[in-house]
Parts: structure tokens; C-alpha cells; sequence
């Protein structure tokens, strides 16, 4: 009778154990919301969120954009792919130092693309530049908030500038701009010591803002027929990794643009 007794109690104490733990699961279920509106998803963390413009679960769960997309009504859109890849280039026309370049506003070269999105949309883009340039000194520049890509800082990160001064034309080194239509902002990419007559290399990141449709216009002025060939101070033609020619020297100037990612604001 004591053994059976036991048995009893160690039952009762084994079902109620079981009916608490089923209480609880009635409990999470219910403190669980169900996302019932269209274009909601319900996370891990028991919350709902947009899949119309949310990178990681972009149009359903799960749904991860690349980091050169945004999530635009429940698709990932490459809104800057207008950019990638865009090049100033001003070539020498002989072997001197300095080389001859064509003079006047037919050596300047004008590029222009539109960023796409959403209509009312702004977006954080970050943008590599890379390439060979002559410094330039800019009057009245602020510091553009550039990254080293690398963990020593890159390379001549603090060459990009934003000014709101046009440069002086008396000054002879090659002018590099970047101009981005809203929100209004221009930079330079080569802001410098106008004293220095080489080139050096430039391999930076920086992130600015872009309304969706907004043009990007990419300048290069060589202001006078002259610019510093491709020789460094030490007279050795540079090369920039991983950006053609590679591993060929460019034979002149070059800037390329490249995206790195899209996030919308």
C-alpha cells in the first residue's frame, strides 16, 4: 500500500509538471502576435516587420538583398548600378614629364548618371574610388569623411573634399570632381599639395546621400595643355591593384568609381 501510494503521487506530480508546461506553451502562442496585414512578416523575435522595404526580408522572410541593393516594394533593386564602374580619364599624349593633354574644354571629360529608387527616397551610398592623380590644392575644402578600404587607413583617404568654392583655373593642376544633384553636394577627389609635381594613388571609401533620380555628374579639367605623367616621386609609374590596366601602368590620369553598397534612409 506505501509503494502504491508512492506511485501516486509521483503520477500526480509527473501530469501536473506536463498540464504547466502546456499552459505555457498556450501562453507564448497567444503573447505571439499574428502579423494578419498584407506585407508583414513575423520574426524571430515574436515581432512583425515590412517586407516591402526591409534588406533581410525584402518582399518574405528570409529574403536577404545584396548590399549593393535596397528593398524597394518587396524587390531588391540595384538603385545605383548607373554608377558602378564610371571613369574620369585624362590619358597622356606623349612620353614627357609633364605629358601633353588637349587644351581647353575638349580635354575636359563629362560624365553624368542617374540613381534610380523610389520617388521621395534618399539613400546612404557608399562608393570606392580608386585610381592615379595629381594633388590639387581646393581653397576652402572640408574634410569629406572618406575610409581607408584597408586597416592602415587606405590610401590618401583625406584627398575627398567637399567644397562649395569653384576652384580658380590660375591653379593648373588637373581638377576632379564629383557633383551630386540632390541632396546639393560637390567633392573632389584629389585634394592636395599643388606643389607636388607627381602622382600618387588613391584607394578610399565614402558614403553620401542620393535622392532617387538624382544626377551624378563626374568632371575632369585638365585646366592647361600639361599634367604629371604616371611617375611617383621616385619616378616609378603606379599601379593600382585589381583596376585596368592592371597590371599594366595607366598612361596618364585616372579615377574609377565603384559601388559598394545602398542603404535607404
Amino acid at each position: 500500500m506505501r509503494r502504491l501510494r508512492r506511485t501516486h503521487v509521483f503520477g500526480f506530480l509527473v501530469s501536473g509538471a506536463a498540464a504547466l508546461t502546456a499552459a505555457l506553451s498556450v501562453a507564448v502562442l497567444v503573447l505571439t502576435p499574428a502579423c494578419t496585414s498584407p506585407g508583414e512578416f513575423s520574426n524571430d523575435a515574436g515581432s512583425c516587420g515590412p517586407t516591402a522595404s526591409d534588406p533581410n526580408n525584402c518582399g518574405s522572410c528570409g529574403t536577404v538583398c545584396p548590399t549593393t541593393s535596397a528593398c524597394q516594394n518587396g524587390t531588391c533593386e540595384d538603385v545605383a548600378k548607373n554608377l558602378a564602374g564610371l571613369r574620369w580619364e585624362l590619358p597622356c599624349n606623349n612620353s614627357g614629364n609633364p605629358c601633353t593633354t588637349a587644351s581647353g574644354a575638349s580635354a575636359s571629360e563629362t560624365l553624368t548618371a542617374n540613381i534610380a529608387g523610389t520617388t521621395g527616397t534618399t539613400y546612404n551610398v557608399t562608393l570606392r574610388f580608386r585610381g592615379v592623380v595629381e594633388p590639387r590644392t581646393y581653397p576652402g575644402f572640408q574634410p569629406g569623411g572618406a575610409q581607408g578600404v584597408d586597416p592602415d587607413g587606405g590610401t590618401n583617404a583625406q584627398y575627398f573634399v567637399s567644397d562649395t568654392e569653384t576652384p580658380s583655373l590660375s591653379d593648373p593642376e588637373n581638377i576632379y570632381a564629383f557633383v551630386i544633384g540632390a541632396p546639393p553636394q560637390t567633392y573632389y577627389v584629389n585634394s592636395g599639395d599643388s606643389s607636388t609635381h607627381y602622382v600618387t594613388p588613391i584607394d578610399y571609401e565614402a558614403t553620401v546621400p542620393m535622392q532617387a533620380g538624382t544626377m551624378i555628374t563626374l568632371t575632369a579639367n585638365p585646366v592647361d595643355p600639361y599634367e604629371w605623367s604616371n611617375e611617383d616621386m621616385s619616378g616609378n609609374p603606379v599601379v593600382v591593384p585589381g583596376v585596368p590596366p592592371y597590371p599594366e601602368p595607366y598612361n596618364g590620369q585616372f579615377v574609377q568609381m565603384d559601388v559598394v553598397s545602398v542603404e535607404a534612409q
